[in-house]
């Protein structure tokens, strides 16, 4: 059995791995609020990852064989408004700072680190981004992932980096984007989906069975995990509706400087999309189109 540590235990990709995990792990929850109501969790730490001297004392008594690092602070928007601070601020503090600690540990102990990171590490200048394409983050938040991601791979510990796309979940409220249009088709009220950007949203159960298989498999390096084919967000929406017997009409395209504003605009990809060949022949499995999940 593998003592398997999680950050963000009790988030969306958190609580599917949770719920998809086998007998052969035993799964410890590195909380940092409230523990995990999933009856598979083996252990509960509460772990503060402000403090560099709990993350230590926290990972030190959890000792696992594997540590999945999903905790982050992750909405672009709020991340921005931490910018001016710095790397004094809390995004940095969280997303760089306490990876940074975590990959200490884990090179020093010689334990895998699984890292899940985002496409926003790329500036959405071209079609698709390959794992080996180069990174040039636009948001702060993407910013702070690169960073973190720049931070394992140079501690010299065993790593995986897996990058997905817009995690949606079709059993949420409102959690992700699927819950917040299924809400507001609820609802009877209309629905804006841009037109001006391309993405390949990324179900959270391929995510989390891109998590197990690099456990599984001991894979090691960038992997990306996201659908072959790119769509915008107004057909991502449509398909919602359409699924879900709501009328598409509710539907209405705009743009992103509509939807943001330029300055919100300007911090999204408007190719949101990752190139995962090199990835799928490791992994071996291809994520679901929206069609074949929703």
């Amino acid at each position: 059995m593998s003592k398997i540590a999680v950050t963000g235990m009790s988030g969306v990709i958190g609580s599917v791995f949770a719920l998809e995990s086998g007998p052969e792990y035993e799964l410890i929850d590195l909380y940092h609020s409230k523990p995990s109501s999933s009856s598979k969790i083996a252990k509960s730490l509460q772990l503060d990852l402000l403090k560099k001297k709990d993350i230590v004392r926290t990972l030190s008594e959890a000792m696992p064989d594997v540590i999945v690092h999903l905790a982050a602070i992750t909405h672009i928007d709020q991340c921005e408004l931490d910018r001016s601070k710095g790397k004094k601020g809390i995004v940095w503090k969280v997303n760089v700072d306490a990876t940074t600690e975590i990959a200490k540990f884990s090179s020093k102990n010689n334990i895998p680190l699984i890292f899940l990171s985002t496409e926003c590490v790329f500036d959405g200048e071209q079609e698709y981004f390959s794992e080996d394409s180069k990174k040039n983050p636009k948001s702060w938040y993407g910013i702070t992932k690169s960073e973190a991601e720049d931070q394992i791979m140079s501690l010299g510990g065993k790593f995986a980096i897996l990058r997905s796309v817009v995690a949606y979940h079709v059993e949420d409220n409102h959690k992700t984007l699927y819950g917040k249009i299924v809400k507001k088709l609820k609802e009877n009220k209309k629905v804006f989906g841009v037109t001006d950007q391309l993405f390949t949203p990324t179900h959270s159960y391929d995510i989390v069975k891109g998590i197990i298989t690099t456990i599984n498999d001991d894979l090691t390096g960038i992997l990306h995990i996201a659908p072959s084919k790119s769509l915008t967000p107004y057909d991502f929406a449509r398909i919602i509706a359409k699924e879900n017997k709501f009328p598409v009409g509710l539907i209405e395209p705009t743009t992103l400087a509509k939807m943001y504003s330029s300055g919100g605009a300007d911090l999204r990809l408007r190719n949101s999309s990752l190139d995962c060949k090199k990835s799928r022949k490791k992994m071996k499995f291809i994520p679901k189109p929206p069609h074949e999940v929703i």
